[in-house]
């Protein structure tokens, strides 16, 4: 058995075609460690969560999950669905024609569960995301923070090694946001799942990263532990989170 040593995305290379998006980039995410991925606006962010999810293939470079490679240059090893990994789009994604039972059963279908285990599980997880009242009602008849926890159980119900999420709170109100992070953090901790998290908002990266990517034009110009990034950087976006947080006085404690 191959030592469970986390995800490693090595020298990746992405274009479209004549633009480059990602310019090789090269980092590791250990179990449990929490990371973010920062940078302005069209750097690569969100096409860097879909390359590891497995949705496109690299041009260049490899991907390994626990020391197998699932990805390589212009080829996916792994199907997405088999990969542990879970992805939560900043629209959600979620199916409109389907109750929110439905759209957590239909991720199910694809495994060679019994029906009855299929709805047991999809309930179970409705349950521990504190939604269960809402399982027949479509997306369209619940809140906006109501739909960010279906998007999450439909997420976590195969019960993924990686949660990726893109931008997923954008919209919410202040409280509503807090929520739901702290059940986030506290599933994964459940779960042991791993969070990597691409957004823009200093609170929310402060409040889930151990580790921190800075991207710029596809290319990662600085990483590290994300309080020392915190602390010490002059990048510009590191710049802009000290200046925002020390604004607001808003100090959450960093993920150690």
């Amino acid at each position: 058995m191959k030592k469970n040593n986390g995800l490693e995305v090595i020298q990746v290379c992405k274009k479209y075609a004549d633009q480059t998006v990602l310019d090789n980039v090269s980092f590791s995410v250990k179990p449990e460690q929490h990371t973010v991925v920062l940078g302005e606006s069209g750097c690569g962010k969100s096409t860097l969560l879909r390359v590891v999810a497995g949705l496109f293939a690299p041009n260049a470079g490899k991907i390994t999950i626990d020391g197998n490679r699932v990805s390589s240059a212009n080829q996916i090893i792994i199907q997405p669905h088999l990969r542990n990994i879970a992805l939560v789009f900043q629209d959600l994604a979620l199916w409109s024609n389907l109750t929110v039972l439905g759209n957590i059963t239909l991720v199910l279908s694809a495994k060679k569960f019994s029906a009855v285990n299929v709805k047991k599980q999809a309930k179970d997880v409705l349950e521990m995301c504190g939604i269960i009242s809402l399982a027949n009602r479509k997306p369209s008849e619940t809140s906006g923070g109501q739909q960010q926890r279906v998007a999450l159980a439909r997420a976590i119900v195969l019960q993924p090694k990686y949660l990726l999420l893109d931008e997923p709170f954008s919209g919410l109100d202040l409280v509503t946001k807090y929520d739901l992070m702290e059940e986030i953090v506290a599933l994964a901790d459940k779960k042991n799942i791993t969070i990597i998290l691409v957004t823009h908002d200093p609170f929310e990266a402060t409040f889930f990263a151990k580790q921190a990517l800075i991207l710029s034009r596809g290319k990662i110009v600085e990483s590290g532990l994300f309080k020392d990034l915190l602390a010490q950087s002059q990048n510009p976006i590191m710049l802009k989170f000290r200046s925002q947080l020390q604004k607001t006085n808003d100090l959450p404690a960093v993920n150690d």
